[in-house]
């Protein structure tokens, strides 16, 4: 219920004096001659009496009801909940699509592979001679031919170089140099091994000797890294171990000729 206020100019009711405030108590102009406060002075201080007084709408505050507090926590959780399983299902996506990419190379590389299938370079010795020196020094000259008519190999050194034995007695060492073999094409290598300080004494013989036809069997090891290459794509990586058993006329001067020979790729 609403009980009208009487003027307040100064009036009394029911023992109290209403006066109004000063105009300038309050600046804030939402306040007009019909919402202004009232204070009030009390003759009778036993006496209670009910007013109602009316007050501007944007000074009033009201606090949330609770369940408005609980239904924006269960919304910011969800928020959160979803924006995890989001992260998790791009990150599961990526590890997916990855995954397939893996295979699909991994499949190419494979039909690639046998649909190519490189084989190995071929050896063959082509020539030979000794120089005697401080140390003996043994030439030979190898004859490297790709097979492949598509794929190019890259032959890289590897340790070990290359060994040549006379029966089991290491006769001289050398590395093997890099070499890069484009498609059914061919390469000379030249080998220069220095020889070790004790010569056997038929190797001394063949080379000192007036004999014409000294025959002397020889092998010739050597360990080196290819690369069977299809433009920018490697089809096969190998260590190759290969073993040359040959036998030539003779050590002297330059009249070595090789007779017979058979080289080995492993």
């Amino acid at each position: 219920m609403e009980e009208r206020i009487p003027d307040i100019g100064g009036s009394s009711i029911s023992g109290y004096h209403l006066h109004p405030p000063p105009k300038d108590h309050y600046p804030n102009p939402l306040f007009d001659s019909n919402t202004q406060p009232i204070t009030f002075q009390s003759k009778q201080g036993d006496e209670l009496s009910t007013y109602v007084v009316h007050f501007p709408k944007d000074q009033i505050y009201r606090v949330p009801h609770p369940k408005n507090a609980e239904i924006f926590e269960r919304y910011r959780n969800s928020l959160a909940a979803g924006n995890k399983r989001s992260v998790c299902t791009r990150v599961l996506w990526i590890i997916m699509i990855l995954v397939i990419i893996g295979v699909i190379m991994v499949i190419t590389l494979a039909i690639l592979k046998k649909v190519f299938s490189p084989k190995p370079i071929v050896f063959s010795i082509l020539n030979m001679h000794v120089t005697n020196k401080s140390r003996i020094e043994y030439n030979i000259f190898l004859k490297a031919s790709n097979p492949n008519e598509k794929v190019t190999a890259s032959v890289a050194r590897s340790d070990g170089g290359a060994l040549l034995f006379f029966k089991t007695r290491i006769l001289a060492t050398g590395d093997f140099p890099k070499l890069q073999q484009k498609r059914s094409n061919s390469n000379i290598i030249h080998l220069n091994l220095v020889g070790s300080k004790v010569v056997p004494k038929e190797i001394r013989q063949s080379i000192n000797g007036k004999k014409i036809n000294h025959q002397i069997s020889l092998n010739l090891k050597m360990k080196f890294h290819t690369d069977m290459n299809l433009g920018f794509l490697n089809l096969q990586s190998n260590d190759i171990d290969m073993d040359c058993k040959f036998k030539v006329n003779t050590l002297r001067g330059t009249g070595t000729r090789i007779l017979l020979q058979n080289c080995v790729v492993n």
